[in-house]
């Protein structure tokens, strides 16, 4: 099929999927001057744009900026692209490089506050997630070993396959931190699932009600779960939004002298 075909729309990110899989830049770039599907295009500039979150330096933040300021046009509104474009607007309050905004999270099981304060001159990640998401659920192994390993806690390849073995991993003052946030849930739900599956040996809390959520939703420019903020010991961010993931953490938070 051809760049313009109007085939591409039966599925609007079937293009943008394929292209991820198979780059053709010659053939995107015809796309995105050519398909008159606004939904579609969106999709190849999303594309665009979270391919540059993978590559640092100047080039690519200038790269972001472009696709984030193009998927702003009025063509785009009400489309997924530009929807799932807002977590990475260069000029967000939870963009790398800003301090990160002010919060205090309620612990459930109890105990002080979770607060910028409370975890200051650590690294830390906030993670938000929910028990009804899989990917959340999916990406609990390697939270789990991400843990580990960045805390200098070592484990054998096969037990750190295991729920059990991090069920009894209580680190008083661990070098980073975790902090997960369950949005939208139950806290009888996440307690289960800490006792039946992976136990999430670190701070985590629920928002109270359906307003705490969606303050939060707001505050931390989040589009959907499994999100990731990264802190620096000084409290200012590293990386945010759901590209994050917990095999990129080391790469992030690499050991200190």
């Amino acid at each position: 099929m051809g760049p313009a075909d109007p085939m591409w729309s039966l599925r609007a990110w079937s293009m943008p999927q394929a292209l991820k899989l198979r780059p053709e830049p010659e053939y995107r770039d015809q796309a995105l001057r050519q398909h008159p599907d606004d939904e579609l295009v969106a999709g190849l500039l999303y594309n665009q744009l979270e391919a540059a979150l993978r590559e640092p330096g100047p080039a690519a933040v200038a790269q972001i900026r472009a696709a984030y300021e193009a998927l702003q046009d009025e063509r785009f509104a009400g489309t997924v692209g530009q929807f799932i474009a807002r977590q990475h607007d260069p000029d967000r309050s939870t963009a790398p490089g800003q301090p990160l905004p002010a919060f205090s999270f309620s612990r459930l099981r109890g105990g002080d506050p979770i607060t910028p304060e409370s975890l200051r001159g650590r690294a830390y990640v906030l993670d938000f997630w929910s028990t009804s998401c899989k990917p959340c659920i999916g990406e609990m192994p390697r939270l789990h070993r991400a843990y580990a390993a960045l805390n200098g806690v070592a484990l054998p390849p096969e037990r750190a396959k295991q729920p059990a073995s991090y069920r009894d991993l209580a680190l008083d003052t661990p070098r980073v931190e975790f902090v997960s946030i369950a949005l939208d849930d139950d806290p009888d739900e996440v307690r289960r699932l800490q006792a039946e599956g992976w136990p999430m040996p670190w701070p985590n809390t629920v928002p109270a009600d359906d307003d705490a959520n969606a303050d939060l939703w707001q505050r931390f420019n989040l589009v959907g779960v499994p999100t990731m903020i990264v802190v620096d010991a000084d409290g200012t961010i590293l990386a945010s939004g759901t590209h994050v993931r917990a095999d990129d953490l080391a790469a992030l938070l690499p050991p200190g002298p």
